[in-house]
């Protein structure tokens, strides 16, 4: 990507995640997986063909990165996508982190004591 707009990889990078708020990389990641969370739903091709479609090395490295990102698997994912539910995973970790806020902000709280 730097190449192609005469950036070195460094400085491309650096203003790629400026305007972002992601790396490269993260950005890839993240096409990768709402691709594959499309193929998923259709249901049309095994999971070890999404993932190399979907730039996988093979399934279990879409497993990883699934597992890593929504918090479930592709197997899961695409049983849930197919009985029309929410997939499981989906907003999974932003409860999980909001949870955690929230045990984390009772703790810093001070205590006031009445008499």
């Amino acid at each position: 990507m730097a190449a192609a707009l005469g950036l070195d990889p460094f400085t491309f990078g650096r203003r790629f995640k400026l305007g972002t708020g992601m790396t490269p990389h993260q950005y890839v990641i993240r096409c990768r997986i709402r691709r594959a969370m499309r193929l998923l739903a259709r249901g049309e091709l095994t999971l070890a063909e999404i993932a190399l479609e979907v730039g996988c090395a093979c399934q279990s490295h879409l497993t990883t990165l699934f597992r890593k990102h929504l918090g479930t698997t592709p197997g899961a994912f695409r049983e849930s996508a197919s009985e029309g539910e929410q997939p499981a995973g989906h907003g999974q970790r932003r409860r999980a982190e909001s949870t955690n806020y929230e045990k984390q902000t009772k703790r810093n709280i001070p205590q006031v004591q009445t008499r």
